[in-house]
């Protein structure tokens, strides 16, 4: 368990220091496929990992490697915040998931899920670009869905269904969104916003 939670630490990391968008669906992929299996390892039911698993690392990932393709931004680099201001944030972040989840008895892979929670808060609050931020809630999500799960070994289908499809269900809403919001303006970038008022 304890490669998973490093390896789990290591893609948020991946995910928050990227300058190419084109790699955050794969790290988005392989984070679902390391909850997945630490999912797995605490009993959670197959069928179900199975089904959350094509919801998350498969159709997910997909949507946003379309949307990344179609608005030309693989290599947009538009950070709000300084890289070096976003590594002390991810420092103190990942000691602050570390305190927290010693204080509520979460264990490492609650230490390594809150820091999944607190990447996808960092990724929408320090970059410039829809598609960073859709990047962000997806990867919040995850770290939602992996610290409950980190309590809940036996969840019912449903705790986990209604969750996943949700997601889905959000992310296809803003995949029509954004791609609509870049055929008229051209742009992702958030501060483009005020050209499409009406």
């Amino acid at each position: 368990m304890l490669v998973l939670v490093f390896l789990l630490i290591v893609i948020d990391l991946i995910v928050i220091s990227t300058k190419k968008l084109s790699y955050v669906p794969m790290a988005i992929c392989l984070q679902v496929v390391v909850i997945a299996k630490a999912d797995y390892i605490s009993g959670m039911d197959i069928a179900l990992i199975g089904f959350v698993c094509a919801i998350k690392a498969v159709i997910i990932p997909f949507l946003l490697y379309h949307l990344v393709k179609k608005t030309n931004a693989p290599g947009l680099d538009v950070n709000v915040v300084h890289p070096s201001i976003v590594a002390v944030i991810t420092t103190v972040a990942l000691i602050a998931a570390y305190v927290f989840a010693r204080s509520v008895g979460a264990g490492p892979f609650g230490a390594a899920a809150f820091f999944t929670m607190l990447a996808g808060i960092l990724l929408i609050t320090s970059r410039e670009t829809i598609l960073d931020q859709l990047a962000g809630f997806i990867v919040l999500q995850n770290g939602i869905f992996a610290f409950v799960s980190s309590f809940l070994a036996k969840t019912s289908l449903v705790m986990e269904l209604f969750p996943a499809v949700d997601v889905l269900i959000t992310v296809a809403m803003m995949f029509f969104a954004i791609r609509l919001i870049y055929k008229h303006s051209g742009s992702i970038e958030i501060k483009t916003f005020s050209t499409l008022r009406g």
